[in-house]
């Protein structure tokens, strides 16, 4: 697919409809850097709704990309969709057994710890946050300093 490598491809892609986002990438199944460009336009056009809806038809499975799980659980928390937040919880947790290195599922599950009353979740939170910070650095390292930073506040 060369119109992914034109200069403002991503800003058009993030104009379009979720449904004509959703043919594309069906009949691309097997591209995740297609996926990958699909979510993050939708993110930084603060589209998490259509990222979320798009997300969910490859996050959250045994074979998920690490990409995949981000966009789907990372959508349901920018929406503060904690309706269900043990699911979510569950979800983070089975996304981290599937990629333990990648710090932002940390954040994403420190997140969800942080939107239940439970005193226990908070410390489960703050080790979450702090596994992040082992294993990342730049914005996610910068983003889990902050969560704990905001709980020490607390």
């Amino acid at each position: 697919l060369k119109e992914l490598d034109r200069p403002g491809w991503a800003a058009n892609l993030a104009t379009q409809s979720v449904e004509s986002i959703q043919l594309m990438l069906a009949a691309n199944r097997a591209n995740q850097r297609l996926r990958a460009k699909a979510y993050d336009a939708l993110a930084r056009s603060e589209r998490f709704e259509d990222a979320l809806q798009l997300a969910a038809n490859w996050g959250g499975r045994e074979d998920s990309s690490v990409r995949d799980d981000l966009a789907w659980l990372g959508s349901r928390a920018s929406l503060h969709v904690f309706r269900d937040t043990p699911k979510l919880i569950e979800d983070a947790f089975a996304a981290i057994t599937r990629h333990p290195h990648e710090a932002q599922l940390y954040v994403i599950l420190g997140v969800a710890y942080e939107a239940t009353s439970d005193e226990d979740d908070e410390l489960r939170a703050r080790a979450c946050y702090a596994k992040a910070m082992d294993l990342s650095w730049g914005d996610v390292r910068d983003l889990a300093q902050t969560a704990l930073d905001r709980l020490d506040e607390e």
